[in-house]
């Protein structure tokens, strides 16, 4: 396998050069102001590189060779979330659809739920908290990343590949790459195009370091020869800031790749949250094999039609081919609220990457609260649950499918619990066409994950845990002509308790932030990708989490 290497420059360098130019505007309809825009360049070819040795790398060398357990998303910089778990708890979900998870108790399949056709055990603990499971799934190969590692697998369970983030990036990393933090993976398959895009986050305190790191294949398989950026990420445009990406996702249209992020500043502890920033990238440039240097549009400084500063801008999966045209979501509070802000994002040129970006609509929703942290088996200290801001989006025929989590009450339950919401929404008419709290009396359920088909079945995979229950993987499904979720099955249950703390005041029990979820464009059928706790003694902190790889059929 070989990788093409693309180098950025530094903030400095480009602006002594004179190569960028920025345009200052606003760049959204509605709100005073909606964001900020402008240009940047990062203008050097690239250079070919052989990695065949990366297709044998075990992973007892990953881990042998591995410096000191970093964290995936910062310890203490989630400035908007809630931290203390009895005030979360304070305010249940008020209203909304709910349906009954109908799946068992104790972790048996529900005769309703979509059937799992094959599974394997894929990355295991990397020393990393939490695990960011994610995953892409192309013709022949599937594309699975956690913090610090990432692998290619066939779809029988072969391994392909495996490689850390930071030896994948090291050919277009600094030289001294002492104390860079490499964290926060995301990956898409872009099925118009037939390519796999691998992102991932740097960062280093010392110099003010903070890069978008961006992977594209050269063909329909994850197998082939790959291109590698480093994009400045704390420069806007080509202006610079004291600012650090966080939670950095993907998006796509016909034309461009977008980049989503959440903005903090400063880069030592404790970080304030400062706006959402995206990042749009010509496809002319990020899908030439020479990988030739490349110029992006920023937005930044995003607000919902309060003019609150919108956080976590989930750009979506796109599916539709010849299309300029692509939506991002985001809830309008990551810890109450009863709104999700409609964005709409056209790019007319595959190679110019300025965007036409609006805020199209503010959509009423059944009000959302974050959910509180989950109970386990085996231990009273919770599992952090995350917060009410969507995960992950997906635009199919259907609608714009996306999902995240709430705080719920069930009848004869008195304790708020945590459950899935998920939403479907019609972009072009601005309406909410479905939406659904999902979850059991007794149970939480957290960190879902959403695709859907062409024939708007959809899939669902979560966490889930309990006083009586370990933290596990399951799924859900629903056929297109249903309004709602079936009853669960387990892909793999917990084997223990597990307490991981980061160094939040007070501390945090990490798990999540996420999971991955991907319909397969050969089969039809969909893949999902989750942690759950590995290990059973009963001291929790000997325990970690292990990730494991599930198909799912057609429900």
């Amino acid at each position: 396998m070989k990788i093409i290497k693309a180098v950025a420059f530094t903030s400095t360098s480009l602006g002594l050069l004179g190569i960028a130019l920025l345009y200052m505007g606003n760049g959204v309809t509605q709100g005073q102001p909606s964001s900020l825009s402008g240009r940047g360049v990062t203008p050097e070819a690239g250079k070919k590189m052989n990695t065949q040795t990366l297709l044998r790398t075990p992973n007892a060398a990953v881990q042998s060779t591995s410096p000191a357990a970093p964290r995936g998303m910062e310890a203490g910089v989630e400035a908007i979330k809630k931290q203390n778990a009895q005030e979360k708890t304070r305010v249940p979900m008020q209203g909304g659809d709910q349906t009954l998870d109908l799946g068992g108790s104790r972790g048996g399949p529900a005769p309703q739920a979509a059937t799992l056709n094959r599974s394997f055990e894929a990355i295991p603990f990397t020393g990393s908290f939490p695990s960011d499971a994610i995953m892409a799934t192309g013709p022949s190969d599937l594309l699975v990343a956690v913090n610090r590692t990432f692998r290619i697998y066939n779809k029988t369970g072969g391994q392909l590949l495996n490689s850390t983030l930071a030896s994948w990036f090291s050919n277009v990393l600094p030289s001294n790459q002492t104390d860079i933090s490499v964290f926060d993976p995301w990956v898409i398959y872009d099925r118009e195009a037939g390519r796999f895009i691998l992102l991932a986050l740097a960062k280093r305190n010392s110099d003010q370091f903070s890069r978008f790191l961006i992977s594209v294949s050269d063909n329909n398989t994850a197998q082939g020869g790959w291109c590698n950026w480093s994009l400045d990420a704390k420069v806007n445009g080509s202006t610079n800031t004291n600012n650090w990406a966080d939670y950095a996702k993907l998006g796509n249209n016909s034309n461009a790749i977008i980049i989503s992020a959440n903005m903090f500043s400063p880069f030592t502890s404790p970080s304030s949250f400062q706006y959402s920033k995206l990042r749009f990238l010509p496809k002319a440039a990020l899908y030439n094999n020479n990988c030739p240097g490349i110029s992006w549009w920023d937005h930044w400084d995003l607000r919902d039609a309060d003019n609150g500063t919108a956080f976590t801008i989930q750009p979506a999966l796109s599916y539709f081919a010849g299309n300029n045209t692509n939506y991002l979501v985001n809830t309008t509070s990551s810890s109450s609220g009863s709104q999700i802000t409609l964005w709409q994002a056209i790019n007319n040129s595959n190679s110019n990457p300025q965007p036409n970006l609006t805020r199209k609509a503010t959509i009423n929703v059944n009000s959302y609260t974050a959910p509180p942290d989950a109970e386990q088996r085996g231990s009273t200290t919770r599992i952090d649950s995350g917060d009410a801001r969507l995960l992950n989006a997906v635009w199919r025929g259907g609608g714009l499918w996306t999902t995240g989590s709430t705080g719920c009450s069930w009848s004869g339950d008195p304790t708020t619990r945590s459950c899935l919401r998920t939403y479907k929404i019609d972009p072009n008419a601005n309406t909410l066409l479905d939406q659904d709290t999902y979850g059991a009396s007794g149970f939480y359920y957290y960190y879902p994950a959403i695709t859907a088909d062409p024939d708007n079945n959809a899939w669902v995979v979560f966490n889930r845990s309990a006083s009586t229950e370990y933290a596990s993987i399951r799924h859900t499904a629903r056929r297109g002509s249903e309004t709602s979720w079936q009853g669960s099955a387990q892909l793999r249950g917990g084997e223990g308790c597990y307490i991981r703390l980061d160094s939040a005041n007070p501390p945090r029990n990490r798990w999540g932030d996420y999971n991955g979820i991907s319909w397969d464009p050969s089969s039809g059928n969909a893949w999902i990708f989750s942690q759950y706790a590995k290990g059973t003694s009963s001291t929790c902190g000997n325990n970690t989490w292990q990730t494991a790889v599930g198909e799912l059929l057609r429900p």
